[in-house]
């Protein structure tokens, strides 16, 4: 399960598209009204290409009722597997979030977390997520369906002049604690404030 503001990585795709033949079950979450108004089209391209292997894939952004939906912007950034991890991260899944060279890109920051109680929390932040009519199939409508049949990605890795110096690191037995924004992000009691 996916849910990210924005997925247009190819080589990411390609990792999710071998997932999808081996029949892992693939759902991503996207936003169907980024700030550009525009959905990338390699984000449709990939939504294609993934469909067709499987996934299920869902734009959230209810045409009808743009003004009146819940968030302004669907903008998590995270990824449940197999039910006993999560990773969430800052990091939109494009080539400056998660380049291939790491020369180039942003400065992002990404935890992986393997526990089940923390992967059950958060898939049920998906579910409820998925659960409200907001959202549109990819390929039921135009503006997310992929128009140019000829559209192809351009798969020039990127480099830049960042010599990697940070590596990650690993920890057991750490204690986490979760915040979702708006739900309790400025709690006192169990948000940032507290």
């Amino acid at each position: 399960l996916i849910s990210v503001y924005q997925f247009d990585n190819d080589y990411l795709a390609d990792v999710l598209e071998k997932a999808l033949k081996r029949k892992v079950s693939i759902t991503l979450l996207l936003e169907g009204a980024p700030v550009t108004r525009q959905i990338p089209q390699n984000e449709l391209y990939m939504a294609k290409r993934l469909t067709k292997r499987g996934a299920k894939i869902y734009f959230y952004d209810d045409p009808n009722t743009r003004e009146q939906r819940r968030f302004k912007f669907m903008h998590a950034k995270y990824a449940i597997v197999d039910d006993e991890r999560v990773m969430v991260g800052s990091a939109n899944y494009g080539n400056r979030g998660h380049p291939v060279d790491s020369s180039f890109g942003n400065r992002e920051w990404e935890v992986s977390i393997d526990d089940r109680d923390a992967a059950r929390y958060f898939k049920a932040a998906f579910e409820y997520d998925r659960s409200q009519k907001e959202w549109v199939v990819y390929g039921t409508n135009e503006r997310y369906t992929l128009q140019d049949p000829q559209y192809q990605p351009d798969r020039t890795v990127l480099r830049g002049k960042y010599p990697a110096e940070l590596t990650p690191t690993e920890d057991v037995n750490v204690n986490v604690q979760t915040i979702f924004a708006p739900d309790n992000g400025l709690s006192t009691e169990n948000g940032i404030r507290a």
